[in-house]
């Protein structure tokens, strides 16, 4: 069973934290949403809203039970909002709920 890092995320340029969770963490531009698979109605809004405008991303669901726990307590601390979805983007978070939208209409991320 896999048992994320749950140190203090390091701080970046004085930035945002970069995420070390091995199941939300990336090692390039990859684009990581962060959702829950029941109850979340802006989930499936961005989810299509990224499908419609063709970014690829890499999904990390914490109502499964590897995530849950483990995923949530680290993003209380790397995340700025409590929101979902929340986009992170090179381990770097980007955007929380439909703000998601947005960010990735922009490009940049």
């Amino acid at each position: 069973m896999f048992t994320p890092s749950l140190t203090a995320p390091a701080i970046a340029g004085g930035g945002l934290p970069v995420l070390t969770n091995r199941a939300v963490a990336t090692t390039g531009p990859e684009v990581v949403l962060v959702t829950r698979s029941a109850g979340c109605p802006a989930c499936l809004t961005v989810k299509t809203v990224f499908n419609t405008l063709g970014i690829r991303y890499r999904e990390v669901d914490v109502d499964k039970p590897e995530n849950g726990p483990a995923v949530r307590g680290y993003l209380a601390a790397a995340a700025p909002v409590r929101s979902l979805p929340l986009m992170f983007s090179s381990g770097r978070f980007v955007a929380g709920g439909l703000s998601c939208i947005e960010e990735a209409r922009r490009g940049g991320y």
